[in-house]
């Protein structure tokens, strides 16, 4: 059987806390939708701010707003900004370091939540019994141009299909958001 699922590549952004958002913009403040993004109800958002490190760096926000602010970055940001990031599942902080956010109307210094997204492939939860996947478990994807990916599957109520993998990895195995993956059997 073959099951061909969109490609999607990801570039550094945060993920924001109401709290942090407000300490960022300012009281009651509220982010405005630039795009929609696959993900269900998930947004990139106008609005970036500042990673402040040897080297400051610009990163989008994608809303909507979480429980708890997390940055994700990529593989070359970490000598860019002069700290030393783990691979780890999107929502997994611990044992991560910290950094401190700029925006417009103040400065955050977050304790820990900066990651690099580790390879995930994003089921619905029909999509998902259908393929006989759970979330948590592995699975081996092959792309278009044979690069094959081994990847930790996201799966329930708010995911469609898609597989995130991070732009530096995809820039240097050319390749591009549009783009397929099959699992392979």
């Amino acid at each position: 059987m073959k099951y061909k699922i969109l490609v999607g590549v990801s570039n550094r952004h945060v993920h924001i806390s109401k709290e942090h958002l407000e300490i960022l913009f300012g009281k009651g403040y509220q982010l405005k939708v630039l795009r929609e993004i696959r993900q269900p109800r998930q947004y990139a958002a106008e609005e970036t701010v500042t990673l402040l490190g040897k080297q400051d760096l610009q990163a989008r926000i994608v809303g909507p707003l979480r429980e708890k602010t997390q940055v994700e970055i990529l593989t070359t940001d970490q000598y860019v900004l002069g700290i030393k990031v783990p691979k780890k599942v999107s929502g997994d902080l611990d044992n991560t370091p910290g950094i401190k956010i700029k925006g417009p109307k103040g400065i955050i210094n977050l304790e820990n939540g900066v990651i690099i997204a580790e390879k995930h492939l994003h089921l619905s939860q029909e999509e998902s019994e259908k393929l006989n996947l759970s979330n948590g478990s592995r699975v081996n994807l092959v792309h278009e141009n044979g690069t094959k990916f081994n990847a930790i599957v996201r799966s329930g109520k708010d995911h469609l299909s898609e597989f995130h993998l991070d732009k530096d990895e995809a820039e240097s195995l050319n390749i591009k958001t549009g783009d397929y993956v099959e699992i392979e059997y």
